[in-house]
């Protein structure tokens, strides 16, 4: 039995990097189509490449599993060496794109990454996707910063996203292993200020429980950063953080946001799964075409803030349980995190003592209960009240918090 919030980390570090393991086939080579200009990594301007990944049977858990291809698709790239995006000739505002691979569309044909879904529902923004596979903030302060984005921008009105996941912190900490390279900030006087590029970093899993406050600073910093650059470029170019569903470190980085003024989205309770079908994630975890097509409605959404201290150790795992999205199987990786975090707030509670497998155990029970709550929501006449919920759920009418959390989402 484990009682340590370090031991439930490494086992969830374990299961996670267990459970990632793809093969890359491609034409050209897999990523030797990625290249770097002026410090950013991008692809090689106005090129094509085709990717296939695989996951190998033995690496998937069901029984008699077989080979399955995750995604086998063709990236265009542009002038800037970014995914492709169609021009709209009746944009009258802009909408930027940065992050990662998901904001990237791995996988995805040009057509289903969020960008162009955003620009498809919204006729008078002409997207860019600026995003590329692990980039991280600073890659967006990097490119805000040079000349070329100052000219093409100037006087521009529209939005700056960044679609945040919790890699956004590890990626600016330099805890990634392909992060060498990349810019390299840090925080001086009060100030950001870029301090060369960064070394190789040996790390294979770096679990949100195990993030530091200065890391949370120095990446909203660097958003704020990004702001005042953006501000100077255009006074109507405004910065938006969207804090994406499940992502573990969002609600604490919600808290950076607000004391630095900064506007973000919080989507971490979106149940992608619940809202696509069962659709929304590939084997890897990258958005499908179904789950962009829900985020890229949310982005403007009025903030449901629930940045709350629940401070009691079992309230907190029923919140955990009832965050979990609707996969077809309960989420042992994603439980883990959230063990990881909880045991790590309350070390030296007696409860923390009970264990890893034995609040593996609760969550799932909690999360099959979630599960048959929505079926017979789904069944009744006309939507429950939350008066009504309390009577259906013992989890949902000790847990007001939860209560307010499920009603704003399911219901």
């Amino acid at each position: 039995m484990m009682t340590d919030y370090k031991d439930t980390e490494k086992e969830t570090r374990d299961l996670i990097t267990g459970n990632n393991v793809f093969e890359f086939i491609g034409d050209p080579e897999p990523f030797s189509w990625c290249t770097r200009k002026n410090g950013i990594t991008c692809a090689m301007p106005h090129t094509r490449a085709t990717v296939k990944k695989i996951k190998r049977a033995d690496l998937i858990s069901e029984r008699n599993a077989v080979d399955e291809v995750i995604y086998d698709v063709e990236y265009i790239f542009n002038e800037e060496g970014m995914r492709q995006q169609y021009q709209n000739a009746g944009a009258n505002k802009h909408a930027l794109f940065f992050g990662d691979s998901l904001t990237f569309g791995e996988g995805l044909k040009d057509e289903e990454t969020l960008p162009y879904l955003f620009q498809q529902h919204n006729d008078t923004y002409q997207s860019y996707n600026y995003g590329f596979l692990g980039q991280g903030p600073g890659h967006m302060l990097l490119r805000v910063s040079t000349p070329e984005f100052k000219r093409k921008f100037k006087d521009k009105k529209g939005t700056v996203f960044y679609l945040y996941r919790d890699d956004a912190v590890k990626i600016t900490a330099g805890k990634v292993p392909w992060c060498d390279g990349f810019p390299n900030y840090v925080l001086k006087d009060g100030e950001i200020i870029q301090d060369g590029e960064m070394p190789q970093s040996i790390l294979e899993q770096y679990l949100p429980s195990q993030y530091t406050d200065p890391e949370f600073e120095l990446t909203a910093e660097i958003f704020k950063k990004v702001k005042k650059e953006i501000q100077a470029v255009s006074k109507d170019l405004q910065l938006k953080i969207v804090l994406l569903p499940l992502s573990f470190s969002g609600n604490h980085m919600c808290q950076w946001l607000n004391y630095l003024d900064i506007d973000y989205t919080n989507l971490f309770y979106t149940d992608l799964e619940y809202q696509t079908g069962t659709r929304g994630l590939q084997l890897d975890g990258a958005f499908t075409k179904e789950a962009n097509e829900v985020l890229c409605k949310k982005l403007f959404d009025a903030n449901n803030d629930h940045t709350f201290e629940l401070n009691d150790l079992d309230l907190e795992m029923e919140l955990a349980g009832y965050s979990m999205p609707s996969f077809i199987h309960f989420p042992p990786d994603d439980a883990g995190v959230f063990i990881a975090q909880i045991f790590r707030k309350y070390e030296g509670d007696r409860r923390v003592m009970s264990g890893t497998e034995y609040y593996m155990d609760k969550l799932r029970t909690i999360w099959n209960e979630k599960q048959e709550l929505l079926k017979h929501i789904k069944e009744m006449p006309r939507k429950p009240t939350k008066e009504e919920l309390k009577t259906l759920s013992p989890v949902l009418k000790r847990n007001r918090v939860l209560l307010d959390v499920f009603y704003e989402e399911y219901v």
